[in-house]
């Protein structure tokens, strides 16, 4: 879904650049909800967190909000949308962490011990998983080893060095006992 909705902004950003600079106000909406959607599910995997994930989770969120947050208000200011848009869309934003973080608290309180551990598990998948694409997608976007990977070939080696990795510690942790 992130993905669609990236490739949907980078259309619309060439389609749509007017000869001011501006660009439609689409783009800051589209991407308000890309980086919403994570920002939620970080504050969900806060909310449901133990003391010792919920530390690398906050500084995970911190490192986020401030780069998205930045980005975010580069696109609503080079585009042409208004000023109370701008503020409400920049405040649903700004409050998606703490609306995960009070869903994942309260989650503790209507679900059962087993329930609680699938839930966790799943937001803290689904939180590592946006982590991932967008490190990948955005923070190593020329990177080498994605550039090469974009081949069958290229992406058939990753994969088997990625299998050869995990067959060494597998390999590794029988021998050191676990």
């Amino acid at each position: 879904m992130l993905l669609f909705m990236e490739h949907r902004e980078e259309e619309l950003s060439a389609k749509g650049q007017r000869d001011d600079g501006l660009t439609s106000p689409v783009i800051p909406v589209i991407m308000t909800v890309m980086i919403a959607i994570p920002s939620f599910l970080l504050g969900t995997a806060l909310g449901v967190s133990g003391t010792a994930q919920a530390v690398m989770v906050f500084l995970a969120i911190i490192a986020h909000k401030g780069t998205a947050g930045f980005a975010l208000a580069v696109k609503m200011v080079r585009s042409t949308l208004g000023r109370f848009r701008t503020i409400a869309l920049y405040t649903f934003f700004a409050f998606s962490t703490p609306l995960g973080i009070i869903v994942g608290e309260n989650a503790q309180e209507y679900l059962s011990a087993h329930e609680m551990l699938e839930v966790k598990g799943f937001i803290l998948a689904a939180a590592s998983g946006v982590f991932l694409y967008l490190s990948t997608t955005h923070g190593l976007r020329d990177n080498p080893l994605l550039v090469q990977c974009k081949n069958h070939r290229g992406f058939f080696a990753m994969l088997a060095g990625f299998a050869l990795t995990v067959g060494v510690r597998l390999l590794m942790g029988e021998a050191h006992g676990g």
